[in-house]
Order: C-alpha cells, then sequence, then structure tokens
C-alpha cells in the first residue's frame, strides 16, 4: 500500500510539471539530473549543484530539486560505500580508511570531509561519476518517450451535482 501511495504521489508531481508546461524532454532531463546529481557522495552539496545544473541547461529547477530530494535517503545510504569502491576501483589513497575518521569529518560538515579526505574524496567522486553517469542517460533516454504519452491537461471538469447547473 505505501509503495502506490508513493507512487501517485511521484506520478502526481509529474503530472503537475508536465501541466505547467514542462517539455517531456526537459522534464526527463530534470529528472535523470536530479536522480544522478542526488547520488552524489558529499550530502549537501547536491542542492546547489542541482540549481547551477538547472540553471546551465534551462530546466525546471523545481523538478530537478524533487527528484534530488526523493533520492536522499538512497544517497545518505551510499555514503560509505562510494568511498570503498573510489578506493577499489583507483586504488588505495594516501588516507587509510577508518570508519571512526568517515563519521567523525562526516559530522562537522561536507566540505570538511572533502577537505580532510582529499583523494578519498575524489576517489568516491569518480567511482559516483563512472557508475552512475551511463545509468543516468539510459534513464534519460526512457523516460522521454514515457513522459511524451504521460497526460498533459487537467481531466474534464466533473459533471454538475444533480440539482445544480453547469454553468
Amino acid at each position: 500500500m505505501a509503495g502506490s501511495a508513493a507512487f501517485k504521489r511521484v506520478a502526481g508531481a509529474v503530472a503537475g510539471f508536465l501541466k505547467q508546461g514542462v517539455t517531456p524532454r526537459k522534464l526527463a532531463a530534470a529528472m535523470a539530473f536530479g536522480v544522478f546529481l542526488g547520488l552524489f557522495p558529499l550530502p549537501g552539496t547536491t542542492t546547489a549543484m542541482c540549481a547551477v545544473f538547472a540553471a546551465v541547461f534551462r530546466l525546471n529547477h523545481a523538478a530537478i530539486q524533487f527528484f534530488n530530494w526523493l533520492v536522499y535517503p538512497v544517497q545518505l545510504l551510499l555514503v560509505v560505500p562510494w568511498f570503498f569502491a573510489g578506493n577499489a576501483l583507483f586504488g588505495p589513497a594516501q588516507e587509510t580508511l577508518r570508519d571512526a575518521e568517515i563519521r567523525s569529518a562526516m559530522d562537522s560538515g561536507a566540505f570538511n570531509l572533502a577537505g580532510t579526505m582529499g583523494s578519498l574524496t575524489f576517489n568516491a567522486i569518480l567511482a559516483w561519476a563512472a557508475v552512475c553517469l551511463v545509468p543516468a542517460l539510459l534513464l534519460f533516454f526512457a523516460l522521454v518517450p514515457i513522459l511524451t504519452r504521460f497526460p498533459r491537461r487537467a481531466p474534464a471538469s466533473l459533471p454538475a451535482e444533480p440539482g445544480q447547473s453547469a454553468g
């Protein structure tokens, strides 16, 4: 039940963006960028990144932020795995990957985390880009035809109640 309610809310938001005049292609780009950037390994940076991408690519700010925030719980779950993946894909960094150090740096903010753990952070960002870029592009190309068929207009008005005039 909860899954269908969440799906209905997301579908309602998508319908709302389309009713506002956002083209299916631009909405698909906002959705794909929002999800892609929303999984960035440094929490606290994605809102600004999405705002910049929306401005540069002339995307709907509300749409890109909606999908950025929609994946926020997943982003939090993936922070540490991105660091391990970066370490595995690009070799061990100069710093060692200790759980206590990561937690301490995360508690003091995203920019402190980046500064304290320089090459580990860089490797995590490379791992994120390597893993997420192609699926984000595939998501965009999959969403365009779906959103093109998505209803863009409000449903016809409901018939008047019995005993009331329709005017």
